[in-house]
């Protein structure tokens, strides 16, 4: 006998026939700050860019039809610096998003720009000489050849495009120099281990393959196609963009993956000042070989295969490693930067103990030996560090609040903290900032942490604190 069929069910959402407003009309939600993210910049300057390129499209063919040749070049070559411009950005953001820096996206900016302005500038006439002077010049042999462009454009231009990631290095192993820089600019250039650098290196590499691309190899390639076609502009401007896809393209495998690796091992140095000089000459020379190499063009499309394998194999080990380090060492990178959900808090290590505990029932009185309360455990003593610097020192404890103002300069006045306790260990303890800067602490391996306002330090003797304004403090045990 067949058997009646079953109806499947499921539970309704409460007003099924309510359609909240804020679904229908997103702008008006209050859970969502459409400012804070990332996304929104990225597409607006993506439309508005795509909007340029094709008025200067139109200014193209206009300048075409009045044979105006300085016209025609001039507003290709802004065509091909918006396109590059836009595929190494989307490129620098889409390894910053599935890195999962704690960094805003846009801290890539300083160091891609820094490295166009060094290019475009007298600075990089009086390097290039430096280095040109250690070529041999012949090229009657591979092995001489690859030497030259070891020299040249391997040291060279990876040494200029490391400058921002050794800037931020520097800011890392030296706290306390540069104060007069501002707070959010030493944030964004800060390097505090191999991921920052990395970043940025790819960032740098980013700006050497517009600034080389855009005003040297386009017009080269723009004036060959003219030559080809007879003086005809638009077989020179097809000539351009055939250059221009995949040099942009293959940034990642290129400039980026060069200076990403160089910047990975500056990072490496932060963690480690004791060897940072050998690690620095490693990533430095790595860099130069791999780019060394592909410029030698060594058996030609084979070599040049050969070489793009080894380089993103390297550079992908590089960013795996970096950010194993981030999530391991750091406890950074586990979520995404900047949410844009109101209300969604990060977890934090420590967290206030309530004043006063929640009252603990009755126990049924047991007929028998009477029962002896457990001692309290040492570990559960209030735990008390002091934190000295030059123009004095404070108590820091489970019970106080370090009054920065009173004891160190004046400058401290900024400087705002609370001590917490560990929830699970109340022997461990731990300073929140509570200002509107970030701290930077020294640990005892000679590795820089970050501490962001909100977040929490964990007290440790031997800790030196950089607070800003010019306030460095050493973690005493008392």
């Amino acid at each position: 006998m067949e058997q009646p069929r079953q109806k499947f069910s499921f539970p309704l959402p409460r007003g099924l026939d309510e359609v909240p407003q804020s679904e229908v009309m997103p702008f008006k939600s209050k859970k969502v700050k459409l400012l804070k993210s990332p996304a929104f910049y990225l597409i607006i300057t993506t439309g508005a860019l795509v909007i340029c390129l094709f008025v200067l499209g139109n200014a193209m063919r206009a300048d075409y039809q009045k044979d105006d040749a300085a016209g025609f070049l001039a507003d290709f070559r802004y065509f091909v610096l918006i396109t590059i411009f836009l595929i190494v950005m989307m490129i620098d953001f889409g390894i910053h998003a599935y890195c999962h820096s704690d960094k805003p996206q846009l801290f890539i900016l300083p160091p891609f720009l820094f490295v166009v302005i060094f290019l475009r500038s007298p600075l990089w006439n009086l390097i290039y000489p430096v280095f040109e002077s250690l070529s041999i010049k012949n090229d009657s042999l591979w092995i001489i050849r690859m030497w030259d462009m070891f020299t040249g454009p391997g040291l060279r231009e990876e040494l200029v495009k490391a400058l921002p990631a050794l800037f931020g290095a520097f800011l890392a192993m030296q706290p306390a120099k540069l104060k007069w820089l501002p707070d959010k600019l030493r944030e964004w250039m800060i390097v505090r281990s191999p991921l920052d650098g990395l970043l940025i290196g790819i960032a740098a590499g980013g700006a050497f393959t517009f600034s080389e691309t855009g005003w040297q190899y386009v017009d080269q390639a723009f004036a060959g196609g003219v030559k080809l076609a007879h003086g005809d502009f638009l077989a020179g401007a097809g000539s351009g963009i055939m250059l221009v896809i995949p040099r942009a393209l293959g940034d990642l495998g290129e400039h980026s993956a060069y200076s990403g690796i160089f910047g990975y091992f500056i990072g490496l140095a932060v963690l480690y000042p004791k060897s940072a000089l050998r690690l620095m000459l490693i990533g430095w020379g790595v860099a130069a070989v791999l780019h060394g190499f592909w410029d030698s063009d060594f058996f030609g499309i084979v070599g040049i295969t050969i070489d793009t394998v080894v380089i993103s194999t390297l550079f992908v080990f590089c960013m795996l490693k970096a950010r194993q380090i981030e999530m391991t060492r750091f406890k950074r990178g586990l979520e995404t930067f900047g949410s844009i959900v109101v209300g969604l808090e990060q977890s934090h290590v420590f967290a206030p103990v309530p004043a006063t505990p929640p009252p603990v029932p009755a126990a049924t009185p047991v007929q028998g030996p009477a029962q002896v309360a457990a001692p309290v455990p040492a570990a559960h003593a209030a735990t008390r560090f002091t934190l000295a610097s030059d123009t004095g020192r404070t108590a820091v404890s489970s019970t106080t609040r370090p009054d920065f103002a009173a004891i160190f300069a004046a400058g401290a006045a900024e400087v705002k903290a609370e001590a917490l306790t560990h929830p699970s260990d109340p022997s461990v303890l731990g300073l929140r900032n509570l200002g509107s800067h970030s701290w930077y602490a020294r640990l005892a391996n000679n590795s820089i942490q970050q501490v962001e306002p909100g977040k929490t330090l964990k007290l440790v003797a031997g800790t030196s604190i950089d607070f800003g304004g010019g306030l460095v403090a050493r973690v005493l045990a008392e």
